[in-house]
């Protein structure tokens, strides 16, 4: 469990980005309004800001981001110098996300329901130090999107059940000192 404080939980949204030019815009509105939004009622730290990891995108990703740094207080941006995959990306923006409570990460295509990230807040408040995601329905998934997910799935036991692990969204954890340092762009 985490120890609170009276404070308000300073969070840290870890965004990895590969060629995200053309919902870069979508996301960094819908990402920086709940944001504002999670602060304006009280829930997070006014210090809370978004973490755009950018993956070597050979679109211009990486200009948007960076404009968005100069015009958003709440942004902050790092650049891979080439692709080295999502998993590197978002474990970059975490071992970044530098003074932060909790860190929250999501997808730039806002696949997962962002209105989560408020109840992963509440979960931390309450004490917790790890929370995740499960999606409750992958309905409303592309074939390719419901393909991937299924990737994640466990094998099923022989009674026709799941065993093992439940596949997760995106994860949030209370930072307990990185340990390592990329180069912040």
């Amino acid at each position: 469990m985490n120890s609170q404080s009276p404070s308000l939980p300073r969070l840290a949204i870890v965004v990895p980005c590969y060629n995200e030019s053309e919902v870069f815009s979508y996301c960094l509105t819908e990402l920086g309004g709940y944001l504002g939004r999670m602060i304006s009622d009280g829930m997070i730290s006014p210090a809370s800001y978004l973490l755009f990891v950018d993956d070597g995108s050979r679109d211009d990703t990486w200009r948007q981001i960076s404009a968005a740094t100069k015009s958003h207080a709440h942004v902050r941006g790092l650049k891979l110098s080439c692709n080295k995959g999502h998993q590197a990306a978002l474990l970059t923006g975490l071992a970044n996300a530098d003074n932060a409570d909790a860190i929250v990460s999501i997808d730039a295509d806002l696949q997962d329901d962002i209105n989560a990230i408020g109840e992963m807040v509440k979960s931390y408040v309450a004490g917790h130090d790890v929370v995740y995601g499960v999606r409750a329905s992958r309905q409303t998934d592309t074939a390719l999107q419901a393909h991937d997910g299924g990737g994640f799935l466990p094998p099923h036991d022989h009674d026709g059940g799941q065993a093992g692990l439940q596949p997760c969204g995106f994860p949030s954890f209370e930072q307990q000192g990185a340990g390592c340092a990329a180069g912040i762009s």
